[in-house]
């Protein structure tokens, strides 16, 4: 039974896209810089075993700042990012909405069409695929955005769990914060605030 300890969190402040039809290529500004260094500094205790993060830029340059790895050392997770067609623009609608708001906000706006639970179980089935590659009890990194990432680890949590739910479901995570996830046997068993 593999335990893996996983660092969450959202990438640092990003610049504004040139174009908004080219979100995935924002990269950090240099206050995103600062924050992820001063990140690292805070996490380099962990030694972390494998480095993933959403496929945008920013959230690339975040894991490589706060990490010091190399660009190979990164993978990039597509169920991190906004999904392609119909769920993804639900999605993007939601956000031009809402804003930047805990996920229990985008759950309770989304009850007709389940595209965040459909997003949620994606990125949750990825996340499992991949720590499931190594059978060592490891500690990995995961760097995403402000609402998917803690959605992400959502549909591993048992139903019955709500303390570990709610905790997922109200995090508000600023630029460059972490949170961590135990998983064992693709469940989540805990969940910690990281300062």
């Amino acid at each position: 039974m593999a335990i893996k300890r996983v660092i969450a969190g959202r990438h640092a402040n990003a610049a504004p896209a040139e174009h908004p039809e080219n979100d995935l290529g924002r990269v950090l500004s240099q206050k995103g810089v600062s924050q992820a260094q001063s990140r690292g500094a805070a996490l380099i205790e962990f030694g972390f075993d494998r480095i993933f993060s959403s496929p945008a830029i920013r959230a690339v340059q975040t894991a490589l700042t706060v990490t010091g790895r190399p660009y190979d050392a990164v993978e990039r997770i597509p169920e991190l990012f906004t999904p392609e067609g119909a769920d993804g623009l639900l999605i993007d609608k939601m956000f031009f909405t809402i804003g930047y708001k805990p996920p229990r906000d985008y759950i309770d706006h989304d009850l007709n069409d389940g595209c965040m639970i459909r997003f949620s179980q994606n990125a949750g089935a990825a996340i499992v695929d991949r720590l499931a590659q190594s059978e060592d009890d490891e500690t990995v990194a995961i760097f995403g955005h402000a609402v998917f990432t803690p959605l992400s680890f959502l549909s591993l949590v048992p139903e019955d769990q709500t303390e570990l739910r709610d905790k997922l479901l109200d995090l508000n995570l600023g630029e460059a914060e972490v949170f961590e996830v135990v998983i064992i046997d693709g469940v989540v068993t805990e969940v910690n605030f990281l300062d």
